[in-house]
């Protein structure tokens, strides 16, 4: 195995662990103009991008500078891979430019319509302009697929707190808590306990 190849599994080896920093400290061994890869291409985009949310306002620019050139690269290259698209559009979001992220969320959503994680990124940009009309659209979509709908169901009590519609929030947190129910990921752990408080 070459040392490139070493670098790129290990890059996935810590994607799938979510280690953001581990990741960039691969990729200083790789020469990312050779990288031909739209997998490593993407994890690399999306590091930055994740690493840029934890700093302050200053190094946050510059990672989302590199993380937008990371996914620029992407849908040029691969035109025709939804992904680049998605990773564009929330990079764009967290940079605060939602109008224009909305465009890559939905030039992903129409590469891919089987890939039902855009209903939850539509749903959150719309929410983030104050569309909530079509925000309810998107979640109220991804509710009917089993694997997001507690993803849609959380997303919809933020939605309607918002909104200040008091029995939809109630409503929509008992629902969260019975999708909720058996899962043991970190991040639903810590919206059972938000739907807890919510219903006291």
């Amino acid at each position: 195995m070459s040392k490139e190849e070493d670098c790129m599994n290990k890059i996935k080896s810590h994607y799938k662990n979510s280690d953001f920093e581990s990741i960039l400290k691969e990729t200083k061994v790789l020469d990312m103009s050779k990288t031909e890869s739209k997998e490593i291409l993407y994890i690399i985009a999306l590091a930055h991008d994740q690493i840029a949310l934890k700093k302050d306002k200053c190094a946050m620019k510059s990672m989302q500078k590199l993380a937008k050139k990371y996914a620029s690269i992407i849908t040029k290259k691969f035109p025709f891979w939804d992904k680049g698209y998605f990773v564009m559009g929330l990079v764009l979001q967290h940079s605060g430019d939602t109008k224009k992220a909305l465009n890559f969320y939905k030039k992903a959503q129409q590469k891919n319509p089987k890939n039902i994680s855009y209903y939850l990124s539509l749903g959150n940009g719309y929410r983030a302009i104050k569309n909530y009309k079509l925000a309810q659209y998107w979640y109220e979509k991804a509710l009917k697929t089993e694997n997001i709908r507690h993803l849609a169901s959380v997303n919809l009590v933020s939605l309607y707190e918002e909104m200040g519609k008091e029995k939809s929030v109630i409503k929509y947190a008992k629902k969260s808590l019975r999708l909720l129910k058996n899962k043991k990921d970190q991040f639903s752990i810590n919206q059972k306990e938000r739907m807890k408080k919510i219903l006291k």
